[in-house]
């Protein structure tokens, strides 16, 4: 009885010690509440508290200055810090409100991939530089925060003339292989005739295609590839022409040589260097 006796009274004192630590627990309870929701909003990784980082967004345009009625290219792609998930936005600059500040309004949306590159191509009829805005939304708690990047583009009622090489298109597809698709892009200021378009592939690509009424030659010699499109009547204006290929890839670079438009008589009527890749963006 005295063992049973001991005991019992150990239990009221403790149960007597609750009670009157109750205030002092829920106030506790309440700031533990608040430092786990600090914790989410420093951005805990994985359960740890590592804090976001920004997402290493490229906004790119092409060309950055245009001739009103043709369109511009803008890409976005992600550098060293790339998220695999998540959302991007495209945000155009549409206005100011009362406040003064800048009005944005979305123009388009994809959904974020390991290695993904964005394009949306943009026209206006309308002289002025429009800015532009890629805003990337996290996906929950995977590291990154969300992220800005800004850029604008000129459309002029002056005539550009010149040529493009841009990757528009990549697909991972193992090792170090990649399939590319390169868009070459010739402005002309006015009409020609008998204009022949011309560049080349380095050596070791395969799965060649070209766009519409294009033509692919294969060196016998050295495996080099010679890309050619013939335009009988070329408006003024701006025309794309594409190129899709299988290539190893190991580091950043050019992936297709020099290209460049004449017309029969060999006038240069464009010229552009070739298109530039970087596996790691």
């Amino acid at each position: 009885m005295k063992k049973l006796y001991i005991f019992t009274t150990a239990l009221l004192l403790l149960a007597g010690s609750f009670t009157s630590c109750n205030k002092d627990l829920d106030e506790v309870g309440l700031n533990a509440s608040a430092i786990d929701a600090a914790k989410k909003e420093v951005g805990a990784t994985n359960g740890n508290n590592t804090p976001k980082v920004e997402a290493d967004i490229n906004l790119s345009f092409s060309p950055t200055t245009q001739m009103i009625g043709n369109a511009v290219t803008i890409t976005i792609s992600f550098g060293t810090n790339a998220p695999k998930d998540g959302k991007l936005h495209l945000d155009q600059a549409t206005g100011v409100d009362a406040d003064g500040k800048t009005i944005w309004t979305k123009i388009n949306e994809y959904p974020v991939t390991d290695g993904g590159v964005y394009t949306h191509e943009f026209t206006s009829n309308v002289v002025g530089t429009f800015e532009f805005r890629a805003h990337y939304i996290a996906n929950g708690n995977n590291g990154f925060s969300n992220t800005f990047e800004y850029g604008s583009v000129t459309f002029t009622a002056d005539c550009v003339q010149g040529m493009t090489a841009a990757v528009v298109e990549k697909e991972h597809i193992g090792s170090n292989m990649y399939r590319l698709k390169v868009a070459f892009t010739l402005t002309t200021c006015e009409a020609y005739s008998n204009v022949h378009i011309q560049g080349g592939l380095t050596a070791k690509v395969s799965n060649v295609s070209v766009s519409e009424n294009g033509n692919v030659r294969k060196h016998t010699s050295n495996d080099n590839y010679i890309i050619t499109w013939d335009e009988a009547s070329l408006e003024k204006g701006t025309k794309t022409y594409y190129v899709t290929f299988e290539q190893e890839i190991k580091g950043a670079g050019e992936v297709t040589g020099d290209w460049s438009a004449k017309t029969a008589d060999g006038l240069v009527v464009a010229y552009t260097e070739g298109a530039y890749f970087d596996p790691a963006v």
